[in-house]
């Protein structure tokens, strides 16, 4: 079963979607880590259950070309609560359950507005987690170990390793309300 979400980036965002899919290809690969889900091309998965806090920022440990993408899920009234806020871009988008959002890499901040008294709201997450891609060129060694390790042959072929991939990933420099326009 491939999961919806991955579904969504891999249609909207090809090149996003097979750079994550390879580096999660390579981690199962060379270790007992794998994706939440079979055939997911995110590393990271959250549940948030209830009211979650009224301002949120983006994960500084979410990759920064990777989409966090998030379901909204349970009983309440999208009209009342519930309205997806980004001040960045100036954009509130009511989010009836479920409905499923993709915040692009470049938005920082974004939050739900509180739900009523006696409605709830559950946030499921999915996002590519940063620290990834580091541990895999690294030969999964610590910074420090790789740091200490590794010779300058080893540093230059991760570097070009690395740089091969960012126009895999530059996609999402965009303003979420060109993801919806």
């Amino acid at each position: 079963m491939i999961h919806p979400f991955t579904d969504l980036v891999k249609q909207f965002f090809p090149r996003v979607h097979a750079f994550m899919r390879a580096q999660l290809d390579i981690l199962e690969e060379h270790s007992a880590i794998v994706a939440p889900f079979p055939g997911s091309a995110f590393s990271t998965v959250e549940f948030n259950f209830g009211d979650t806090p009224m301002h949120t920022r983006k994960d500084v440990r979410d990759a920064f070309h990777a989409p966090r993408v998030i379901t909204i899920l349970r009983d309440f009234n999208p009209l009342e609560s519930a309205i997806l806020m980004v001040p960045r871009d100036n954009l509130a988008m009511c989010c009836p359950p479920g409905s499923t959002i993709v915040i692009a890499s470049s938005v920082k901040d974004f939050f739900f507005t509180k739900v009523k008294p006696g409605q709830m709201r559950y946030l499921f997450q999915q996002s590519f987690h940063s620290s990834i891609q580091g541990w895999i060129d690294r030969g999964f060694r610590s910074a420090a170990a790789y740091d200490a390790e590794a010779t300058a042959e080893e540093k230059l072929e991760v570097e070009t390793r690395s740089n091969a991939w960012v126009p895999f990933t530059v996609k999402l420099f965009s303003r979420l309300h060109e993801l919806y326009a």
